[in-house]
């Protein structure tokens, strides 16, 4: 882009003119006042923290994210609350939090999330404060993202994530391009160097989106992936007056749709899938949308998430930044949400009410999929505002690993060694005990939306290639009151069994010759049934991995459907009603 000169600061989204907005929104907002001071609360809290100091996590692998994620959240919610409502004890925190981390011996290019994070916060904080900095100050902050943020990205042992299909792609650009465009005037031709490089290679960690949005790693690392980007976004925007559109690129906006869908689960958990957290988030980054798009939904779910689960990321005070004024009305969403791409997903609920039935699915490809699982078919679903089929989520000792390969998704990986993430441990079937296979695409072949009968259907036949001839699975929510869950299956080898597959954290209770299940959370029960065939039944399996290293899944039970072998050409279906 070859810049000459940039505004002066603050240029990274708290520009003057952006302040002054939220001043007015703070005098005359009702809705914003009350929200302002929540943040306060928030703020608060964070000041009875300790200053962070460099430390690094985990057993094996060495990581310093979380020093990292706590001076960004530190320095986004007392700056932005700060640079609103003029409060002198938080400014003084922020500069000290500065001048911590720039002292610290590296940022930890080893993993470079840890020095993208690192120096986007103090690219932050000294663009908030340039002007109540002392020169010593200065100094010693740019220095600082200088060397031990900027120059360390173009270490050769550093760069896969320039041109990576993931969030490292976007959180590393975003890190790189806030300590340029902050600390320009100190290093034009450096600066210059990060802005133009992350311009000519975000695209690679943006093409996951296409083409409806889905993000392939699940919705926690949308919200990771997507929140610096939209940092990055809002920071262009502000400081260069332009931000590459990358809004426009396919499935980007569509993603916020997805992750909405995804989140707002009537049991405050989400659809997780892939190493994604079973936690719901609130999507402040919503908000930045619906103010950029001038689209008010977008600013309505944002708020709508904050109220449904009142939690406050680190990202949060984009929310407070991008307000934008709506009136929380009805939700005028639709209950469906259907998206194709590398990963496929289907969702279905009766209602936003957190009484509402919810069901989703998951299809498309396990192959090549960063942080995926091996869960082609898997369901999740909630009623009476419990999560009944869940996800175990991630395995904590392939993030601590050295492991070689137990990041490759082929079929011979080590990554399928352990438990949860590969297919025995998720809500899908599997024959004769065998893993499902990790090559070819498994699509979304139907959908209807009728809200009586919302449904989909998926072909499963390419992941049991060799164990089957044809596997067809439908998920469905009739009449607004019970979910069925079919099987076609067709060619099953004579000497394999079939196994239907649900992790809960229910209690549970066979009856009836194992034909019916009774599923209880506390005081709440759902009734399960398998309508056929006759040779099925129910029995109850433990969740435990075969090794003490892995995450032992307290707390979790496999509720399992069995047809002995041989097994005949037909159809496994099973009903789940509330009474």
């Amino acid at each position: 882009m070859n810049i000459k000169k940039l505004p002066e600061h603050p240029r990274l989204m708290l520009t003057k003119q952006r302040i002054n907005s939220l001043k007015t929104y703070l005098q005359n907002d009702q809705e914003f006042q009350k929200e302002f001071e929540k943040f306060h609360n928030q703020c608060e809290k964070i000041m009875k923290e300790p200053i962070s100091i460099r430390e690094l996590d985990g057993d094996k692998r060495k990581r310093m994210l979380r020093t990292s994620r706590d001076v960004l959240r530190k320095i986004m919610f007392l700056g932005t609350y700060d640079n609103v409502k003029s409060t002198p004890e938080y400014q003084e925190r922020v500069i000290a939090e500065m001048l911590s981390a720039a002292d610290f011996v590296d940022w930890h290019e080893q993993h470079f999330l840890d020095t993208a994070e690192m120096t986007a916060a103090l690219a932050l904080g000294y663009d908030w404060y340039y002007d109540v900095l002392t020169e010593a100050q200065k100094n010693k902050i740019s220095s600082a993202i200088i060397e031990k943020g900027l120059q360390k990205s173009n270490a050769k042992s550093n760069d896969w994530w320039i041109k990576g299909d993931n969030n490292w792609n976007q959180v590393c650009h975003c890190g790189m391009v806030l300590g340029a465009l902050a600390v320009f005037e100190d290093d034009p031709t450096l600066a210059n160097q990060m802005i133009d490089r992350a311009e000519k290679y975000i695209h690679t960690g943006l093409e996951s989106y296409a083409p409806d949005g889905i993000y392939k790693e699940g919705a926690t690392y949308w919200g990771y992936g997507t929140s610096f980007t939209v940092l990055m976004t809002a920071c262009l925007d502000s400081a260069l007056g332009q931000d590459w559109n990358i809004i426009d690129y396919e499935g980007f906006k569509e993603s916020f749709d997805f992750v909405f869908h995804t989140s707002m689960l009537p049991s405050k958990r989400a659809f997780s899938f892939a190493d994604s957290g079973g936690s719901s988030q609130s999507l402040p980054q919503l908000m930045w949308l619906g103010s950029k798009t001038a689209d008010k939904r977008y600013c309505q779910m944002s708020e709508y998430s904050q109220k449904y689960l009142g939690s406050y990321p680190r990202m949060y005070p984009i929310s407070i930044i991008y307000y934008e004024p709506c009136k929380m009305s009805e939700l005028n969403i639709p209950l469906t949400w259907h998206g194709k791409g590398e990963v496929e997903l289907s969702m279905a609920r009766t209602s936003w009410d957190n009484s509402a039935i919810f069901i989703g699915i998951k299809a498309g490809r396990t192959e090549g999929i960063s942080h995926g699982h091996m869960d082609i078919g898997s369901f999740v679903f909630d009623m009476q505002g419990e999560q009944w089929a869940t996800d175990l989520g991630s395995e904590k000792e392939i993030y601590d690993s050295t492991m070689g390969g137990v990041w490759a998704t082929h079929q011979e990986s080590t990554r399928w060694n352990f438990f949860r993430v590969n297919s025995l441990s998720h809500n899908t079937l599997s024959i004769g005990g065998a893993l499902q296979r990790v090559a070819g695409v498994n699509p979304i072949i139907e959908v209807t939306d009728d809200p009586n009968n919302m449904s989909t259907t998926i072909d499963m036949a390419p992941t049991y290639i060799g164990q089957a001839e044809s596997i067809i699975r439908k998920i469905a929510i009739i009449d607004k009151q019970y979910i069925v869950i079919e099987d076609k299956y067709k060619g099953i080898a004579t000497n394999q069994n079939l196994t239907w597959n649900m992790a809960t954290q229910a209690k549970i209770e066979l009856k009836d010759n194992n034909k019916k299940a009774t599923l209880s959370i506390g005081e709440k029960k759902i009734y399960a049934e398998i309508v056929s065939p006759v040779e099925a039944s129910f029995s109850i399996a433990s969740a435990k991995p075969k090794t003490s290293v892995e995450n032992q899944n307290k707390g979790y039970l496999m509720l399992q459907a069995e047809i002995q072998a041989p097994v005949k050409d037909g159809a496994l279906k099973i009903v789940f009603k509330e009474k």
